[in-house]
């Protein structure tokens, strides 16, 4: 085998092993935060609201599992005072805990190309929800491994 044909054949083979892992890597997420609400825990009426460490508001057109009726009609916050902008940004919102790090990677994805987050949270703040804004995204919480990909300071 002559050395050209060589050079050729290891530089497809790191190209290929380069694009697995750009897909296998965490892509992290810069987020600015633009709220924290304050909620009253007893006046919740699901238990929903004692599962989701995490959730986003997102455009319509990515399909959301969650909006702000959730914040509404669950968690019993006054919105009033704040608007979600879609159309240009997604949001996060964690639930009394502050968000440290939001990430995802290309592999995990459902079919909806919804990508599933992971995110470190910070200490316990009770009675307290943070809102979050981050580039326009289809990113979700994995709702049913949603402890798989929640870590914590």
């Amino acid at each position: 085998m002559s050395i050209k044909k060589l050079i050729i054949i290891i530089s497809i083979a790191l190209v290929i092993v380069g694009g697995i892992l750009w897909l296998c890597l965490n892509h992290h997420l810069s987020f600015e935060q633009v709220a924290v609400l304050d909620w009253d825990k007893s006046k919740s009426t699901n238990s929903i609201t004692e599962e989701l460490k995490w959730f986003t508001i997102l455009d319509e057109d990515y399909n959301p599992w969650f909006d702000e009726s959730l914040l509404t009609d669950q968690y019993h916050v006054d919105l009033s005072d704040i608007r979600f902008d879609t159309e240009h940004y997604s949001y996060v919102l964690t639930v009394n805990r502050e968000l440290k790090k939001i990430s995802y990677n290309y592999l995990a994805v459902d079919g909806d190309h919804r990508y599933y987050g992971r995110v470190t949270l910070g200490e316990d703040t009770p009675g307290k929800i943070y809102i979050y804004r981050i580039k326009k995204i289809n990113i979700s919480i994995d709702y049913h491994y949603r402890d798989n990909n929640t870590y914590y300071e």
